[in-house]
């Protein structure tokens, strides 16, 4: 079908929304069809969860239009959304467990007679919507008892009670296992057979190609472009997600290191590490001096590969070693007692403890080490320590009495940063350290952990940003739906570019990128 064929039944022209210091969209515009699926992709940070807010009418535009059949609306509160045919099945599925399915499809829009539910045309149109979506079981079980798939299709089901026109889906597959895939996939088809508009929302890029007729990729707020018919290809959605740049190589002048590296002792060593679920058996090592990218689209497992290497997540295959010794990690601390420091994502959140100051979160991880027969000790040893890091990461420490949680989300990430960096770890893991960071911010955490590479540390900087990657990193790896599907190395005379990373990222072959590239 074309979608210029007939008028979008969405479309967004222009929206602007900027938070302080981050613009978050600026002027984003497209076009939603009635029997379409249109995907919207992008990488962390590239605005598609403010669209969606913005939809939804949980937040409001700074500038910009929204039309709904060419007709001009204001969505102020989500109930305008609903209204007006706008539903949403975000990545976290919001139901309510207690409630029978029936009753959390008609949720906010429940039919009366006169003062009273009306439960017999509740659970009427409960059943039909069910049957319309492909399910089996009963309006009346308690959706507690129902599979994360099934309660999809319960939100699923209660856009159509609803009579939703546009349906946007937030990663609806992220949790789901290969066979409800399907059916979720084949309910959304039905869906666009039926005449809805269907924004889905996805990294899972086989997936998009199998069901969308346009692709918008979305870059740091802009829109990068639009794909549609026979354009829809990975060398076109690789081409938009790296904005337009070519394949210069990443040289030692590029970013002032040498690619000319010598072989050093690795720190790390993996060996067919696997959590038996997501992570597929991982091979790679981290030498000292060297910082090394982990880089892959939103699910592709990177976070889940850390969690692995710092005893987080419990290990049913591959062996690991560092610095030469065998380590069977069960919790965090013991691998802290190995050198191993983990600063994990979400600004530091998972790291700090909230409830304590912001200098007793960084002096927290030397206690252990300046322990002795149970009393702590040399307690200007560890104030000259914390005073040096955070002066190298022009960190002023805010008067005592506030807590860590009061702190803006970038003071947060360079908090965490310090107290990794303190404990003067063999192997640093850092996951996504410059988000919520301003510029200054960003070169001076670049700055430090360039510093702890020249003087022997070891460093596996995660991020899904590639060209970030390409700017900090001295080689990559890249995963894919729980595999390392891509090493790259410009010592070794390999590409290193931000268009390859993002090609490995996506799964695509090397015979195959060869041909393209």
């Amino acid at each position: 079908m074309s979608a210029t064929a007939t008028a979008p039944l969405l479309e967004v022209r222009g929206l602007c929304k900027q938070f302080p210091g981050v613009v978050a969209l600026d002027h984003v515009g497209f076009r939603a069809f009635p029997r379409e699926v249109h995907a919207l992709i992008g990488e962390n940070g590239a605005g598609k969860s403010t669209l969606m807010k913005i939809l939804g009418g949980a937040l409001a535009a700074d500038a910009g239009e929204i039309l709904i059949e060419g007709r001009p609306v204001r969505l102020r509160t989500p109930r305008d959304s609903h209204r007006l045919g706008i539903n949403q099945v975000p990545q976290d599925i919001a139901v309510m467990p207690n409630l029978s399915a029936a009753e959390n499809i008609h949720v906010g829009a429940e039919p009366r007679w006169g003062l009273w539910l009306n439960r017999a045309q509740a659970f009427e149109a409960s059943a039909a919507a069910l049957e319309q979506v492909g399910a089996s079981f009963d309006p009346r079980t308690p959706v507690w008892q129902l599979s994360p798939a099934q309660q999809q299709l319960v939100v699923i089901a209660r856009a159509i009670v609803r009579d939703g026109r546009v349906l946007v889906l937030d990663e609806p597959t992220s949790s789901l296992s290969g066979r409800d895939c399907e059916k979720l996939l084949e309910v959304i088809c039905r869906l666009r057979e039926q005449g809805m508009a269907v924004i889905y929302i996805s990294h899972r890029l086989n997936e998009i190609y199998s069901l969308a007729d346009r692709i918008t990729v979305l870059h740091e707020g802009h829109v990068m472009g639009t794909l549609e018919g026979e354009d829809i290809s990975t060398q076109g959605v690789i081409g938009l997600m790296s904005h337009g740049k070519g394949l210069a190589r990443a040289t030692a002048q590029a970013h002032g290191r040498s690619v000319a590296r010598q072989p050093v002792t690795a720190v790390l060593q993996a060996r067919e590490l696997t959590d038996g679920l997501r992570i597929k058996p991982s091979t790679f090592d981290i030498a000292r001096g060297e910082v090394v990218g982990l880089t892959g689209l939103v699910g592709s497992g990177r976070s889940r590969l850390c969690r692995l290497l710092c005893g987080a997540d419990p290990r049913s295959g591959g062996s690991l070693r560092i610095d030469g010794k065998d380590c069977d990690f069960r919790a965090p601390a013991q691998a802290l007692r190995a050198g191993v420091v983990y600063v994990p994502e979400a600004q530091g959140a998972d790291g700090l403890f909230p409830r304590m100051s912001p200098q007793d979160n960084v002096t927290l991880g030397l206690v252990a080490q300046h322990r002795r027969l149970g009393l702590l000790c040399d307690d200007a040893e560890l104030a000259r320590r914390c005073s040096e890091v955070m002066e190298r990461l022009r960190f002023q420490l805010p008067a005592d009495g506030l807590w860590a949680t009061e702190l803006s989300g970038g003071m947060r990430q360079k908090l965490a940063l310090a107290r990794g960096l303190v404990m003067q770890p063999k192997l640093l893991i850092l996951d996504e350290p410059l988000k919520g960071l301003d510029a200054d911010a960003i070169d001076d955490v670049e700055a430090v952990i360039r510093e702890l590479a020249a003087q022997g540390g070891a460093v596996l900087w995660v991020a899904a940003d590639a060209s970030e990657i390409v700017r900090v990193c001295d080689r990559a790896l890249v995963m894919c739906e729980g595999e390392i599907t891509g090493s790259v190395d410009p010592a070794r005379g390999q590409e290193y570019s931000e268009r390859l990373l993002l090609s490995y990222a996506t799964g695509m072959r090397h015979d195959t990128m060869q041909a393209l590239f």
